[in-house]
């Protein structure tokens, strides 16, 4: 597996807080760090108590069903080929080769969170779900004292981010043993640069900020 994070995705990579949000600007590299990080789990079984019942379980989930399959888990793919025995591609279930198990779940169709028991779940484009869809994967990694991280961008999307549920649980009143990291386009050494100064010279002030 090649990947070298820049500055900002390694910052993300080395803490250890169990709730932790990667928020940055379109191609800032946030779910490529969220799908390492996935990887890095599942290969550490990170927290893990041994159980003959319960085996190392993780989940994935995104806005939609589309969302889930074109992004998230084909960036999670795209690096962890030499990790997965099998992709059950109708059901998005990904059986790891140290006998863990990951579940693909869209926030469209919360029910299939009912019944897991997670050692961790990274919530992709977080911005675009719901509240309940976060303090239900709360819910779900209480038993086994598991982590979440959440990634996404605000883009266009909310004119005002303080709105959202996210600035809630991470900046406002940060709950306990979280971690926020933000960074922008810039923070990106691999983006080009000449199409950053591309943009900051062709779209006005207010549509860059939303693009950055």
């Amino acid at each position: 597996m090649r990947y070298s994070p820049h500055d900002k995705q390694q910052d993300f990579h080395e803490s250890r807080a169990r709730i932790r949000g990667a928020f940055a600007g379109k191609r800032g590299g946030k779910t490529e760090a969220g799908a390492i990080e996935t990887i890095l789990c599942m290969e550490e079984k990170r927290g893990y108590r041994h159980s003959d019942i319960d085996p190392y379980v993780g989940v994935i989930i995104a806005p939609t069903s589309d969302m889930l399959r074109r992004l998230s888990l084909q960036k999670l793919l795209a690096y962890s080929k030499p990790f997965v025995v099998s992709h059950h591609q109708t059901h998005q279930e990904i059986d790891w080769h140290n006998g863990g198990r990951i579940y693909g779940i869209s926030a469209d169709k919360p029910q299939r969170l009912e019944g897991i028991k997670a050692n961790f779940i990274w919530m992709d484009e977080v911005f675009q779900m719901d509240e309940q869809i976060f303090t239900e994967a709360m819910a779900r990694v209480s038993d086994t004292e598991g982590y979440i991280w959440c990634t996404g961008s605000l883009g266009t999307q909310y004119n005002n981010p303080k709105a959202h549920w996210v600035y809630k649980y991470f900046k406002e009143k940060p709950i306990a043993d979280s971690e926020c990291f933000e960074w922008s386009t810039a923070d990106n050494p691999y983006y080009p640069r000449k199409e950053i100064e591309r943009l900051k010279d062709t779209l006005d002030p207010r549509a860059y900020r939303d693009w950055e």
